[in-house]
């Protein structure tokens, strides 16, 4: 069973209850949308359903030097940026801990993006991105060097990076080698770009913008082709003030900011190029939000089994369908016991019991 995930039950005429549900390969893996927000005050890490409800609380401990200014995730692990301590830790979804230094010795990480089974990392002090194997081990420690980068996105073979200056720069990586592919692919301005999102072959920057006279940020969301680079709309989204970190999922965009400490939902419509709020406070009571991951389901539900009955002595097909990755095991139990093949029994290790 995995979290959030409800037992799937048949019931024959004799009124016995047969449970399909997900191995333990699958565990820590959701079926349902989660959020996970870093707040460096709170020195944590935690999750919540998509609709903002808490869902376990805090996850990760980031310790008392825990700064944690970017997260992502991939394979039901999650990736934590620690500023102070220069570091990017690992855990699975539910808060246990892989690696609490699966890379050191980083310059004030700010940013970490995951594409083609590789970790990129922005370094705001060292004005560099670094590539590292999953495992930690380092391809190329300076990929990319000598820019103000802020911020780091990576999708489908194509790494975006943000620098202070609001323009976003495009490289192809291949055996520790980063090649420009387009110095200016996008541009917001001049304005201090605080994140970088790539999501249904759309790009995403969240930008801040100082009021006239200064005092206030004003943060912003451009939408952009996430291939040839054409703007679609400068202006997505606008209001929200000290703006701190953002994530996009399907249509939906969640930004963090300092003012309220809050989580702020967005809905996007593609047709039209625009975004419309849908929760000024989805979740709230933050001290110093500044990173945020939405983790997508790594399985879809497709087919559940359905009650049948039988006359004595007849066959039953009860199917469990699942699309995604990685592969889950399946075991079905009858009464609380696991039932394995033989009379009366078959494929009680697969997707369809008879």
């Amino acid at each position: 069973k995995t979290p959030g995930s409800q037992s799937l039950t048949a019931t024959d005429q004799l009124n016995t209850s047969l449970t399909a549900s997900l191995g333990e390969t699958v565990q820590a893996l959701p079926i349902e949308p989660q959020v996970y927000v870093g707040d460096t005050s709170y020195k944590n890490v935690s999750e919540y359903n998509l609709d903002g409800t808490p869902n376990g609380g805090a996850v990760v401990g980031t310790g008392a030097n825990g700064n944690t200014t970017a997260l992502t995730e991939t394979g039901g692990h999650l990736y934590v940026a620690n500023f102070d301590e220069g570091t990017v830790d690992e855990t699975e979804l539910d808060g246990y801990q892989v690696n609490k230094q699966l890379i050191k010795n980083l310059y004030g990480p700010s940013s970490i993006a995951i594409d083609g089974g590789h970790i990129f990392v922005a370094s705001y002090v060292g004005f560099n991105v670094g590539e590292y194997n999953l495992d930690g081990s380092v391809v190329n420690e300076n990929l990319i060097s000598g820019l103000n980068i802020a911020s780091i996105a990576a999708s489908g073979g194509v790494l975006y990076v943000g620098s202070t200056n609001g323009i976003v720069s495009t490289y192809s990586v291949s055996n520790g080698v980063a090649t420009s592919t387009s110095a200016v692919f996008a541009s917001v301005g001049g304005n201090y770009i605080y994140g970088i999102a790539v999501s249904n072959n759309h790009l995403f920057v969240l930008f801040s913008q100082n009021a006239p006279g200064g005092g206030v940020e004003y943060g912003y969301v451009s939408m952009f082709d996430a291939k040839t680079g054409n703007a679609q709309n400068l202006n997505l989204i606008s209001g929200p003030t000290f703006v701190t970190g953002f994530a996009v999922y399907q249509n939906t965009v969640l930004i963090t900011n300092l003012t309220n400490g809050d989580v702020a939902e967005y809905s996007i419509d593609f047709a039209t190029s625009s975004a419309s709020s849908s929760n000024t406070a989805l979740i709230s009571n933050f001290r110093d939000a500044q990173a945020i991951v939405i983790v997508p389901p790594a399985l879809t539900v497709t087919s559940q089994p359905v009650s049948q009955e039988m006359t004595a002595g007849g066959s039953a097909l009860l199917y469990f369908g699942v699309d995604g990755g990685p592969a889950p095991a399946y075991r079905w139990y009858l009464n609380g016991s696991l039932i394995s093949d033989g009379p009366g029994f078959g494929g009680s290790s697969t997707a369809a019991l008879t």
